[in-house]
């Protein structure tokens, strides 16, 4: 045999074997890439619940969430009456009270905490279509009353309570 015939016999045959080697490491590069994506693509998913997370704590602490507690809520009275609600607030923020309607001029609100907490109770005149704002504190159970100091007759009021934190 002469030397062309061996070359012109042997490059077929290295081709194919120069085929399967790199046909086997494209796969091997695959496999080891969808590996490395679904590894990532888990990290990657905690990441963004940290992420969430931490945007959940950030608008809690700059008190950008609410809960809206009592919800436009019409309350009937009679004189020299009131109406509670007791929430346990689970951050520092505050109450909004807003008294949308009120028969009465004589209408309070009063946000009190328990006496053991040394936190002395709040109470403010409120008028129809104004609102206030109470400080509260995560450490305890906060109750919130709308009354009146009629001395006769009926009242109606008409409440909405949100909690800020």
């Amino acid at each position: 045999m002469n030397a062309r015939k061996i070359v012109e016999t042997g490059v077929p045959v290295i081709l194919l074997i120069t085929c399967l080697i790199l046909a086997r490491a494209w796969s091997d590069a695959n496999q080891n890439f969808d590996s490395y994506v679904e590894f990532h693509h888990h990290h990657d998913s905690e990441v963004d619940d940290l992420r969430m997370q931490l945007r959940g704590l950030n608008d809690t602490l700059n008190l950008k969430k609410s809960t809206v507690w009592v919800d436009n809520q019409t309350i009937n009275q009679s004189a020299s009456d009131y109406t509670s609600w007791t929430f346990s607030p689970s951050y520092a923020g505050y109450l909004e009270i807003l008294l949308s309607s009120a028969t009465t001029s004589n209408t309070y609100v009063e946000v009190l905490v328990p006496s053991g907490y040394g936190v002395p109770p709040i109470r403010i005149n409120l008028t129809a279509e104004h609102e206030e704002n109470f400080p509260v504190l995560p450490f305890a159970p906060v109750e919130i009353r709308v009354g009146n100091t009629n001395t006769v007759g009926n009242t109606t009021e008409t409440v909405t309570v949100t909690y800020h934190y």
